[in-house]
């Protein structure tokens, strides 16, 4: 019986950004289901690794595979409708929280995906969100509601795949435990990345 391609490969990559090189024969999988945290300084490219995941950064040589689907120019939409990201900065634009979720669900790539402010109540309940959130405009969120917000969002997606730069920095150590618990129960491959240690 074949064993079932990784959630996420990378294959002899190499990366230079001018005369730096950041990833020199990167070989590297992450099985389905899997939670991983890469770990590492600020400006080590991180979050260009998952930005090559997303195909916004190509690699020098070497390939990415997602669920066994090489990245390129004719697999992109594909590979990027099975990932959920989470940016460092959750830049969402500054509309009201409602008016977010509206305009996330009517892309074309989440119109399937059940996406709704009551898709998302209970996923906000155990991140210690109330209702209020509602009335709020992004820009009047902190940046520990705007990442619990993200995360909220992402698991609503139901995508497989979440990539989630410096998903926890914002958070005070009740909902990082309460982000972690719904990270380490969700059925997604998770993808996190870190400077900071432990």
């Amino acid at each position: 019986m074949q064993e079932p391609a990784p959630a996420i490969s990378f294959d002899h990559v190499h990366l230079s950004l001018g005369e730096r090189s950041l990833f020199r024969d990167l070989s590297l999988g992450i099985d389905t289901g899997d939670k991983v945290v890469l770990n590492a300084p600020s400006g080590s490219g991180k979050t260009t690794l998952l930005k090559m995941i997303l195909g916004f950064i190509r690699p020098d040589s070497g390939s990415i595979a997602v669920r066994g689907t090489v990245l390129s120019c004719q697999t992109v939409r594909q590979v990027r409708r099975a990932c959920a990201y989470l940016s460092q900065d959750v830049d969402f634009r500054d509309q009201s929280v409602r008016d977010t979720v509206a305009e996330i669900a009517s892309y074309p790539a989440n119109r399937q995906s059940g996406l709704s402010l009551s898709a998302m109540e209970p996923y906000l309940h155990r991140l210690y969100l109330d209702g209020g959130i509602w009335r709020k405009d992004i820009g009047e969120l902190s940046g520990g509601e705007r990442q619990r917000f993200g995360i909220a969002l992402c698991a609503a997606l139901d995508r497989p795949i979440w990539l989630l730069d410096e998903p926890l920095s914002a958070l005070d150590d009740g909902s990082a435990l309460a982000a972690a618990e719904l990270l380490a129960g969700s059925p997604a491959t998770v993808l996190a990345i870190s400077h900071h240690p432990g």
